[in-house]
């Protein structure tokens, strides 16, 4: 008889989205609007900086201790590079699009959506209904 091996795999600290599910709903509007669309420079870094907003979830979620004690524990500092990163990656990214947009369109009403329903989100994080009927 061969002997077994027992191969293990390295299972490094992730702070990338554990719902790989998520990726869908962001990336094929944002594809189909690149591809449609015009590819501006705006729009470009408007996309940078909704994937950047993306990646900022599964971090918060650690930070705020969502992903239970041991991810909290064991990836707090990771989580809290990668949020920070992500975070201001978005920003930046959204503030030099709205530079670079025509007047017409870089109105309030073009991002008021949005935001509310960024703000919404952050709402339902924190008090910890983001996975219910609600979020």
């Amino acid at each position: 008889m061969d002997d077994l091996q027992v191969v293990t795999l390295d299972r490094r600290p992730s702070v990338l989205p554990k719902e790989h599910g998520a990726y869908g709903p962001l990336l094929f509007p944002l594809l189909t609007a690149l591809t449609v669309g015009r590819r501006t420079p705006s729009a470009l870094l408007l996309g940078a900086a909704a994937v950047c907003a993306f990646l900022t979830h599964e971090p918060l979620l650690v930070l705020l201790g969502q992903r239970g004690p041991r991810a909290a524990r064991e990836q707090r500092s990771l989580a809290r590079i990668w949020f920070t990163s992500t975070a201001v990656a978005a920003a930046a990214f959204a503030a030099t699009a709205i530079l670079t947009m025509r007047p017409s369109v870089s109105s309030i009403g073009t991002f008021a959506a949005p935001v509310v329903l960024a703000a919404a989100l952050v709402i339902l994080i924190a008090s910890r209904r983001e996975h219910r009927g609600a979020g």
